[in-house]
């Protein structure tokens, strides 16, 4: 009886710990599970949701918000895979049971962070290099590291084998049974449900621009023009949309039409109860860079 309980165990796990940290980690999704479903409003409500926590962060460090359960399996030994490459599989498998459509959507929020981080890194250092003041510098410096830190931290999405093909060394995180198959070359990698897809084509867009100084968002008319993958591609597009209110200062729009009011920095200036989820304080010397550089 101990070892059936040992196996049905939870454990309260962030978005990191499931997605970010665990760098060898392939999600499968098996053949009877429905496919990925959630729509823009979906999106939407769950932006609402995270906003909502946010901002009462601000006041309590005890603001927590419940994603809901992922119930899953180990099957590093590959045992239910179907088709698959022998050799070419991720070193950890989560067969996933319960909780594909948050955990699907959670990986297309970590994808679109990413890009976002991209985009912006330039305009940081651009920052940077037209600084004089050794204070300000200093800061610029510390926060350039931290969002370098952050894209390595959301570069998850995609799982790096020691292959030597710069394209087909890269898994995708999640995969779908009997319509993708993980595989280190041409001829055994197949990709072609909706999310896996996106994935590597991020995967290979983010080689692609490696040596460009600026970042490109990805062309979302690179993905096919099936139904199931317009409902990703709608999602991604709603996912850009809600992260520019973020970076505009939370200004999301109500049901009912309205606006919801504008954080500034000066919100989230000297708040100790941030110190739970940024990896970085927000202090004066943050404030004044921020103040001298809002056009980058």
């Amino acid at each position: 009886m101990q070892k059936s309980l040992d196996i049905f165990k939870a454990e309260p796990q962030s978005v990191f710990d499931v997605l970010c940290d665990k760098k060898n980690t392939g999600f499968y999704m098996p053949a009877y599970q429905r496919p990925y479903s959630w729509e823009e409003t979906h999106i939407r409500d769950l932006f609402s949701d995270c906003e909502n926590v946010f901002r009462n962060l601000l006041e309590s460090p005890d603001a927590i918000i419940f994603l809901g359960s992922i119930l899953s399996v180990d099957d590093s030994g590959a045992t239910t895979i179907f088709p698959i490459a022998k050799r070419q599989i991720p070193t950890h498998i989560k067969l996933i049971i319960d909780g594909q459509q948050r955990l699907s959507t959670l990986m297309l929020i970590i994808l679109c962070l990413n890009e976002r981080l991209r985009v912006l890194l330039p305009n940081l250092k651009k920052s940077i290099e037209t600084e004089d003041n050794d204070d300000a510098l200093d800061t610029l410096e510390s926060l350039r590291e931290i969002v370098s830190q952050l894209i390595i931290d959301t570069s998850n999405f995609s799982i790096e084998t020691t292959a030597e093909h710069t394209v087909y060394k890269y898994f995708p995180k999640i995969i779908r049974s009997q319509v993708d198959c993980w595989g280190k070359d041409e001829n055994k990698a197949v990709y072609e449900s909706p999310i896996s897809q996106l994935l590597i084509t991020y995967q290979r867009h983010v080689i692609e621009q490696s040596e460009s100084v600026t970042f490109k968002p990805l062309d979302l008319s690179l993905m096919s023009d099936s139904d199931s993958a317009k409902r990703v591609v709608n999602n991604i597009k709603e996912i850009r949309k809600q992260l520019n209110c973020v970076q505009d200062g939370f200004e999301f729009k109500l049901p009912d039409g309205d606006i919801e009011e504008k954080l500034t920095i000066n919100d989230f200036l000297d708040k100790e109860t941030l110190d739970l989820c940024l990896d970085f304080p927000i202090d004066a010397d943050l404030l004044s860079v921020a103040e001298k550089n809002k056009k980058n």
